[in-house]
């Protein structure tokens, strides 16, 4: 169960790293990823700068911002093995009532740890969605000045 949970988040993390690098080629009229890397000191954007900027950048509620930064912790978690120790699950970290509160279904085991399972991969499919939701949403431009519609 947890590796198809990491199969499954580091599959949906490169998706949401690819759209959000699109975006920001995209936003910045540049063509590669070379020179938006070159923005950082270490000429590398890491997924939760990416992430970071993103919702920085992005006008988006606060509950969204609160899930991108959680799922950003859940992937620096991935990195340094945490989620593949078997009790990663059973100790609450300070995210894991977001998650259950967020995204715990009723028909969900009463057991924390599969509840966080389930929570982790709704979460990781929803971040997917709304990645797409706020890279492919138009811009909306201001008119500079009222216009006079009785004028010829």
């Amino acid at each position: 169960m947890i590796l198809e949970l990491e199969k499954k988040v580091k599959e949906n993390t490169l998706l949401i790293d690819d759209l959000i690098s699109n975006y920001f080629l995209n936003h910045l009229s540049k063509k590669d990823m070379q020179t938006i890397n070159g923005l950082l000191a270490n000429n590398k954007f890491t997924f939760n700068q990416k992430v970071k900027l993103f919702c920085d950048l992005v006008t988006m509620s606060n509950i969204d911002q609160a899930k991108f930064k959680v799922y950003a912790k859940i992937t620096t978690d991935l990195e340094n093995n945490d989620l593949l120790n078997p009790s990663y699950f059973y100790n609450i970290r300070n995210y894991h009532t977001f998650l259950i509160n967020t995204y715990s279904a009723a028909s969900d085991s009463n057991s924390t740890q599969v509840k966080l399972f389930s929570a982790t991969s709704r979460l990781s499919n929803n971040i997917v969605r709304l990645t797409q939701v706020y890279t492919e949403k138009p811009q909306i431009y201001a008119q500079k000045g009222p216009k006079n519609i009785f004028s010829r």
